[in-house]
């Protein structure tokens, strides 16, 4: 599974993965809001299961979609379990 692989890249030499292209690291103590909207949408070919936005200190939006594979159960949990301000949908 893609994810597994990404999982073990971030364990062994996480400076590898953000030296390519559209990788970034958010730094937790920068997250002012987490919003989650777990509304499904569909793209150009598939659905997704909704989407997180996190808003950070300076202002900054950042939003991600939340594939299919993943449940956005465990993506909020996530959020909870490092205690970041969180609110459903937007």
């Amino acid at each position: 599974m893609f994810e597994a692989k990404i999982d073990k890249e971030i364990e062994i030499n996480p400076d590898d993965l953000l030296a390519k292209r559209n990788n970034f690291r958010v730094d937790i103590n920068n997250i002012k809001l987490v919003q989650v909207n777990e509304k499904p949408s569909f793209h150009t070919a598939w659905n997704d299961n909704g989407s997180v936005q996190i808003t950070l200190k300076d202002g900054k939006k950042l939003k991600f979609i939340i594939p299919v594979s993943v449940l956005e159960k465990s993506i909020i949990e996530t959020f909870k379990s490092q205690n970041l301000p969180l609110q459903n949908s937007f």
